[in-house]
């Protein structure tokens, strides 16, 4: 799900700005969790048209920044959400790969980011530095894991149909016997 990260965002942004956030979910359970992580605007967009509602949010405006980790159900829309000359973060595809795209006819003036892990830490020493901020922000309490449960490593079968029906809120762990 889009799940509003402006904890972590802040913890590891000191100069961050962010007046407001905007947290699109898919499930009752997930807008409780997005509440409770302090999301000021929840928008279930399994129900609604979450481009149309973030667009009223912000008087038209759309996002500075959008985050998106569902992929094929959400990316379009999430583009649309989104400010002329903002950024939209792609990490992840819970729904599934997105179709292929016009970038200039999606975007407009828009920047679109997609990356792995491995390709900003293609070294120990820049993966070092990615962490250390991570770590540091953790340590002293900024950041909370928000574990959905944990299950012996012989339920990974049913980890996994957990994870690909989207039925999870957090992380998932499996724990050797």
């Amino acid at each position: 799900a889009n799940v509003p990260i402006p904890r972590g965002i802040t913890a590891l942004s000191p100069n961050c700005s962010t007046t407001s956030s905007i947290g699109t979910v898919s499930t009752a359970e997930k807008e409780q969790m997005a509440r409770s992580m302090g999301a000021d605007h929840v928008i279930r967009y399994d129900e609604v048209d979450f481009a149309d509602r973030v667009l009223e949010a912000t008087a038209g405006r759309g996002v500075d920044v959008a985050i998106d980790g569902v992929g094929r159900a959400t990316l379009q829309d999430t583009v649309r959400a989104t400010r002329v000359r903002g950024h939209v973060i792609f990490f992840g595809q819970a729904s599934g790969a997105p179709d292929p795209i016009q970038p200039r006819r999606l975007l407009g003036s828009r920047t679109l980011t997609t990356a792995s892990l491995f390709d900003y830490a293609r070294t120990r020493e820049e993966l070092l530095g990615l962490a250390g901020p991570v770590m540091e922000a953790a340590s002293r309490g900024a950041l909370t894991a928000w574990i959905d449960r944990v299950l012996p490593l012989e339920d990974a079968a049913l980890a996994h149909e957990l994870l690909e029906s989207r039925r999870t809120t957090g992380k998932l762990l499996l724990e050797p016997a």
